[in-house]
């Protein structure tokens, strides 16, 4: 049996996000979505009888995650602000388009890393073809390893307004902090800052007064 209150993100984020969005039913786009349990910020939705698109590069977790979570809808792309093809650097299970990001020769139980070509898409692309989830998305994570703000500029946000947007906001190893990339493209289409675990931050629409009601009662909590 699922326990509906256990936690299955890296740093409890789905714990805050089943409070701003305490629905049984909701959409969700889950962008660099991994596995379909381990570091999960959209399992525990699912359990509930949400469902989504989860978009992952990597054939063997589009595989994990068709066949555990199948009410969803799998894309195997990488999202970019670039159509096409693009060079995919891989450690551990982790993938990053980032040109930069830093891989070693091996993982620590000696799997080799490398890289891998991947088919690379605009976000306003991929939802164009799952518009039901698209229209009704209520939340949007994006855990891409440094190709946040590449991942942002990709966005329709004349089509594509998910009420909670869940961003990665450290760069991998150094820990640099790396939403002021993309924080202020948020800002400009009228999402609100609300707040941050260090690993991720949280951003709502503005004119969800209901969100605001339940941040405000989380900062009330003696």
């Amino acid at each position: 049996m699922n326990d509906l209150n256990k936690t299955y993100s890296s740093q409890i984020e789905d714990l805050l996000i089943r409070h701003l969005l305490p629905y049984d039913y909701g959409h969700y786009v889950d962008v660099g979505a991994f596995h379909p349990v381990k570091q999960s910020n959209t399992y525990s939705l699912y359990l509930r009888g949400w469902d989504g698109v989860l978009i992952e590069p990597q054939p063997a977790y589009t595989r994990l995650l068709r066949e555990h979570r199948p009410r969803d809808i799998c894309v195997e792309k990488a999202v970019s602000d670039t159509p096409g093809q693009q060079t995919m650097r891989l450690w551990w299970g982790a993938s990053s388009l980032e040109a930069s990001w830093p891989i070693p020769e091996q993982t620590p139980d000696g799997d080799p890393v490398g890289t891998m070509n991947v088919e690379t898409d605009t976000l306003a692309a991929i939802l164009y073809d799952h518009a039901t989830v698209r229209d009704r998305c209520d939340l949007c994570s994006i855990d891409v390893e440094g190709f946040e703000a590449q991942v942002i500029r990709s966005i329709d946000f004349t089509t594509f307004r998910p009420a909670l947007f869940v961003i990665e906001s450290v760069e991998w190893k150094s820990l640099r902090k790396t939403h002021r990339d993309w924080e202020p493209t948020l800002l400009e289409h009228g999402y609100e800052f609300a707040t941050d675990n260090y690993a991720n931050r949280f951003y709502f629409r503005s004119e969800r007064q209901d969100i605001r009601t339940r941040l405000n009662q989380l900062d009330n909590k003696p």
